[in-house]
């Protein structure tokens, strides 16, 4: 049932996100794309209040966010993005937190989400309702989500959430920093590519569904591969390294939609394939942060790279957004493998 209650809200977020180039206004875009990660800092609060039933009351609020996206003020829907924002972001991390002690639960969790991504791109592509229609169906969707996870609630085990034992200022930043790649990697397809197709076609061509539904359908498939082969090379941290090297590669792909003329269905297609193959491999960072205890940085973070992904691919010139963009994450890549060097090399 976990991994339902990851699929509802995957669909819910994935879809919103989609929509928010078009119905949502630039701040509350961006409040949705850094809240949903950086609000993961009153996820160590939901088990100690709510016990058992963080999910639910997370899933509830954001089931309320969305409602409030049927308005037409400014203000309720920034506040509806705090509340998606918060939501999501707990409910995600809480069930992250429980699933992620291990390379196939981590998987596992990745096809969820992915599944959900896939069903949304779907949503994109063929849904042809106005927006208070699609916000109320979030809703009513987020609110199903709730109630599996309240009835679910006496099944599941006490979520303890992965802290390091001592605080470390170097592993702190260079998590952080790894965070942010990946936020970088995540919005790729969500934001450099919908925002290049609007510059280059002067709209957001229905086709973009299909990258989206691309992207997850691709995950979902060779997910458990590729993690499976992935963990065959955690002698001396291997697994490790190859996985910064390859989120390296991504992002130059990402630096470069024009290499590809990613603003052609076939250019976009190769762009997003590529990509895809990498996300899977991005997975077993979640293994390693929650070995090093890191995982709650981590994920916060990505929220930061997501935000920074929104906000220059808004209000950057185009031709400049994805090279900016891919640049700041091999910055943080670099960086990040500086910082944690030895534990790069400590197996």
């Amino acid at each position: 049932m976990t991994y339902i209650i990851r699929f509802i809200t995957a669909t819910c977020l994935f879809a919103l996100l989609g929509k928010a180039n078009i119905w949502m206004n630039s701040i509350s875009n961006i409040i949705l794309a850094v809240g949903y990660r950086l609000f993961l800092i009153l996820s160590p609060f939901a088990p100690r209040i709510f016990g058992r039933y963080g999910i639910t009351v997370s899933l509830l609020l954001a089931a309320l966010g969305a409602i409030l996206f049927c308005f037409a003020s400014s203000y309720l829907m920034i506040i509806g993005a705090v509340l998606i924002g918060i939501g999501l972001s707990v409910s995600g991390y809480l069930i992250k937190a429980e699933v992620s002690e291990t390379p196939v639960g981590a998987a596992y969790n990745k096809i969820a989400l992915n599944a959900g991504s896939l069903l949304s791109g779907l949503i994109l592509l063929f849904y042809l309702g106005t927006k208070n229609i699609f916000f109320t169906l979030a809703a009513l969707f987020l609110l199903v989500g709730g109630i599996i996870a309240f009835f679910n609630a006496h099944k599941t085990k006490e979520i303890r959430l992965s802290i390091p034992k001592l605080f470390c200022k170097r592993r702190f930043i260079g998590w952080l920093l790894v965070g942010v790649s990946i936020g970088i990697k995540l919005f790729g397809v969500f934001s450099v590519l919908p925002q290049y197709l609007i510059s280059q076609l002067n709209n957001l061509p229905n086709w973009y569904g299909i990258m989206v539904f691309t992207n997850s359908i691709v995950i979902i498939l060779i997910q458990l591969p590729v993690i499976n082969f992935i963990d065959k090379f955690k002698y001396n941290n291997y697994s490790f390294k190859l996985t910064l090297i390859l989120m390296s590669i991504g992002m130059i792909i990402i630096a470069l939609p024009q290499l590809f003329f990613a603003e052609t269905f076939y250019g976009a297609l190769v762009w997003t394939l590529l990509l895809s193959i990498i996300e899977c491999c991005a997975s077993y960072l979640d293994v390693e942060g929650s070995r090093a205890g890191y995982l709650l940085i981590k994920e916060m973070s990505v929220g930061l790279g997501a935000g920074m992904t929104v906000l220059i691919s808004r209000f950057l010139d185009s031709s400049l957004a994805g090279l900016f963009t891919g640049s700041a994450g091999i910055i943080a890549i670099i960086g990040a493998s500086f910082l944690l060097r030895k534990d790069l090399f400590s197996r």
